[in-house]
Protein backbone atom coordinates (compact mmCIF):
# COMPACT_ATOMS: atom_id res chain seq x y z
CA UNK A 1 0.00 0.00 0.00
CA UNK A 2 2.78 2.42 0.89
CA UNK A 3 4.51 1.89 -2.43
CA UNK A 4 1.31 2.60 -4.39
CA UNK A 5 0.62 5.77 -2.39
CA UNK A 6 4.16 7.00 -2.98
CA UNK A 7 4.24 6.13 -6.69
CA UNK A 8 0.93 7.83 -7.41
CA UNK A 9 1.72 10.87 -5.22
CA UNK A 10 -1.58 10.43 -3.40
CA UNK A 11 -0.37 12.41 -0.41
CA UNK A 12 -0.14 15.56 -2.51
CA UNK A 13 -3.45 14.93 -4.23
CA UNK A 14 -5.67 13.65 -1.43
CA UNK A 15 -4.18 14.33 1.99
CA UNK A 16 -5.48 17.39 3.82
CA UNK A 17 -5.16 18.70 7.34
CA UNK A 18 -8.81 17.80 7.92
CA UNK A 19 -8.14 14.17 6.97
CA UNK A 20 -5.22 13.93 9.35
CA UNK A 21 -7.20 15.58 12.19
CA UNK A 22 -10.18 13.27 11.72
CA UNK A 23 -7.95 10.21 11.82
CA UNK A 24 -6.37 11.53 15.05
CA UNK A 25 -9.81 12.06 16.59
CA UNK A 26 -10.66 8.47 15.69
CA UNK A 27 -7.58 7.31 17.60
CA UNK A 28 -5.50 6.53 14.51
CA UNK A 29 -2.15 8.24 14.85
CA UNK A 30 1.01 7.87 12.81
CA UNK A 31 1.78 7.31 9.15
CA UNK A 32 0.26 3.84 8.67
CA UNK A 33 -3.39 4.89 9.08
CA UNK A 34 -2.89 7.80 6.67
CA UNK A 35 -1.32 5.54 4.05
CA UNK A 36 -4.06 2.94 4.48
CA UNK A 37 -6.80 5.56 4.22
CA UNK A 38 -5.30 7.12 1.07
CA UNK A 39 -4.77 3.74 -0.56
CA UNK A 40 -8.35 2.62 -0.04
CA UNK A 41 -9.74 6.02 -0.96
CA UNK A 42 -7.99 5.84 -4.32
CA UNK A 43 -8.61 2.18 -5.11
CA UNK A 44 -12.24 1.84 -4.01
CA UNK A 45 -13.45 4.93 -5.82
Amino acid sequence: MKRVVEQLNLRKALETDTTRERLKMAGLRGQAPVVTFLFFRATLA
